[in-house]
């Protein structure tokens, strides 16, 4: 298992064994609700399997109510966008001074509201809009 496995796993394990200890399900009942066997929900929580199955984590996914979206990326199938690449693709002809002039602007909207990656609300004090 790589360094970049071994990241992504732990991310989803601890996504799975949080949110089904938010529920109040034990492994058992959350490996009979999906039709998986205890063993793989362990395994996938411990995080001593790389890469789970698309067919595991939507079951999963389906019985936690997470979105299966979340569970791929946290598994490490699919990766999120920059906003550089997001910006390339949105303006493909945009220079790349004009690029890092827009992501430095996105950048102080973010800064001025108490926007991170990890809390994308709006401070209380703040405006809900711009």
């Amino acid at each position: 298992m790589n360094k970049e496995n071994i990241r992504n796993s732990d991310t989803l394990g601890i996504l799975i064994a949080d949110k089904r200890k938010h529920l109040s399900l034990t492994v058992r009942e959350v490996a009979r609700r999906s039709g998986l066997t205890t063993t793989t929900v362990s395994r996938i929580e411990q995080s001593t399997v790389s890469k789970p199955t698309p067919d595991a984590l939507r079951a999963l996914g389906r019985v936690l109510g997470i979105p299966t979206v979340d569970l791929f990326i946290a598994a490490g199938w699919m990766t999120i966008p920059t906003i550089k690449q997001s910006l390339r693709k949105s303006y493909p002809h945009a220079t790349d001074e004009v690029l890092r002039e827009m992501e430095a602007e996105l950048k102080y909207v973010a800064d001025k509201y108490g926007l991170t990656a990890e809390n994308s609300a709006p401070r209380a004090s703040q405006p809900d809009s711009l």
